[in-house]
């Protein structure tokens, strides 16, 4: 990605975007095509990514920070679409987010989107009823999991660069970018949102510069008592 082609516009930044080969990598990297940035792609192991005059595939491991350090250099922005619920390994939401977190530091740039579970927790966080319910089902049913979205929190809240994690309730398929909002108030238990609606706030926190150094939740919004407001970024 040189400096000279990297641009499509004055003003659009160019995205890395690591762990672009997973379900929310993929729908990731074409929405931020259809918006007409241009994507440098991290992929582990397989490319399933479609070919496009903007985006350039590239392969890196986290666990192999050498891998990346030319690419995070090269970018606008970094948007972190790792998780650890299929990865062979289990602190790859972890890790990644200490990898990365150094490589910006370094090397700049200095705005990252993660996304990481909702039952994870910032260190010293308050708990909410509902998130409390959440924590303790993955607590007996995924505790890796669990373990490796807490790890990733951990590592941001010391980390310089400009971050925001989304926090994401289980993804779905089914539905579109609507309906959803970011929040202070973790969602119900068993909460969905749609993986376009999580690929498109991570763009628009990219843009918009909001939530510095937090970790919203992605809800589905208007909650069940209000009718008159759509998916945006909630006020901070």
């Amino acid at each position: 990605m040189s400096t000279g082609d990297r641009r499509v516009d004055a003003g659009l930044p160019a995205l890395l975007v690591v762990g672009a080969g997973g379900r929310l990598g993929r729908i990731l990297t074409a929405e931020a095509l259809g918006r007409g940035h241009h994507v440098r792609a991290v992929v582990h192991r397989v490319d399933p990514l479609p070919r496009h005059p903007r985006l350039e595939v590239v392969h890196g491991d986290v666990h192999a920070p050498r891998t990346l350090e030319d690419h995070v250099a090269d970018a606008d922005a970094v948007l972190v679409a790792l998780g650890s619920a299929h990865a062979r390994r289990p602190d790859v939401s972890g890790t990644g987010a200490r990898v990365i977190c150094r490589l910006m530091s370094e090397n700049g740039p200095t705005r990252l989107v993660t996304v990481t579970g909702s039952g994870a927790r910032l260190p010293g966080e308050h708990v909410g009823p509902s998130h409390a319910v959440k924590r303790d089902q993955m607590r007996h049913g995924a505790p890796d999991l669990l373990a490796d979205g807490d790890a990733h929190l951990a590592v941001l809240a010391g980390c310089e660069v400009e971050w925001t994690t989304v926090r994401v309730p289980f993804m779905t398929l089914g539905g579109d970018a609507g309906g959803t909002a970011l929040t202070h108030e973790a969602p119900p238990p068993a909460a969905t949102v749609p993986y376009r609606a999580a690929a498109a706030t991570m763009l628009d926190l990219v843009v918009a510069g909001a939530w510095l150094r937090r970790a919203p939740f992605l809800a589905a919004w208007p909650p069940p008592s209000h009718d008159s407001l759509s998916r945006g970024l909630r006020p901070a």
